[in-house]
């Protein structure tokens, strides 16, 4: 089975099921959502770009069970189809490989380019209909290339040599890009995330997509930091505009944009 359809089949939501349960009862209630059915694939306009650092195998498929249970149209508002998501790692490195013990004398920056020049061949084809979310995604991660080879060369090798899941010789993933058009828009104005129908509610409140992606993965993937896991990632907005995760609070996650050290809570 693909891990399109595996991920993104046909199934009932949330909205439908309470539905139902308003019409089982004989409830006289009256509810209003936006319905997935109310939106068509060229309103899916916005692109949106998740970096994850740091992960072992456990952890990458924890991230893609969450991208599946937070898919719905009240949520991350995905375009369910093999044109609207993109997910795929910074190749692994086993712990049985030569370069394990030597990952502070990689070239990441070459690597880099390699990796980038493979992601056509791997995973973008026409009969997906995926070109131009793929060509966009790749303009964006060569554009960051600096960055996310400075996260990886300073920061995530030094954390990952300091767990048990370098001394059990796990697989080592450099990276993790999560990539996929919404419906929703981030606001750099909304900073309080009082749009129900944008996506920085989905991204820093309690139930959202970043809080629960980390408690999710908080007994995969244990580093050696006094900040979350999931602080270890970087996002890019509709825009291009980079956000990074300053603080997981107990009920809601503070982000940062970039450029402008703007807070966005919840």
């Amino acid at each position: 089975m693909s891990i399109f359809k595996k991920l993104f089949g046909k199934k009932k939501n949330s909205i439908e099921e309470l539905t139902n349960v308003i019409e089982d009862s004989d409830l006289d209630i009256e509810v209003s959502f936006t319905s997935e059915q109310n939106l068509k694939d060229e309103d899916y306009k916005y692109n949106h770009c998740f970096v994850f650092y740091c992960l072992n195998e456990e952890s990458f498929n924890t991230i893609t069970k969450e991208v599946e249970n937070h898919d719905e149209v009240h949520l991350l508002s995905l375009l369910r189809n093999q044109s609207g998501v993109l997910m795929f790692d910074f190749p692994g490195i086993p712990g049985d490989s030569k370069e394990y013990s030597e990952m502070g004398d990689i070239n990441w920056q070459q690597e880099f380019d390699d990796w980038l020049e493979q992601i056509p061949a791997q995973f973008l084809k026409e009969e997906y209909g995926n070109l131009e979310l793929g060509e966009d995604l790749i303009a964006l991660l060569r554009k960051n290339k600096e960055r996310i080879c400075t996260n990886i060369e300073e920061y995530t090798i030094e954390y990952w040599e300091d767990t048990d899941h370098s001394k059990n010789k796990e697989t080592y993933i450099p990276a993790m890009v999560v990539s996929f058009k919404s419906s929703k828009k981030m606001s750099l104005e909304d900073e309080l995330s009082e749009n129900q129908d944008g996506m920085n509610i989905v991204l820093t409140s309690g139930g959202g997509f970043l809080k629960t992606c980390s408690y999710s993965l908080a007994d995969k993937v244990s580093l050696d930091q006094e900040k979350d896991l999931i602080s270890l990632t970087d996002y890019w907005d509709q825009n291009g505009d980079m956000w990074t995760v300053e603080e997981i609070k107990p009920k809601s996650v503070q982000l940062l944009h970039w450029d402008t050290d703007t807070y966005c809570d919840h």
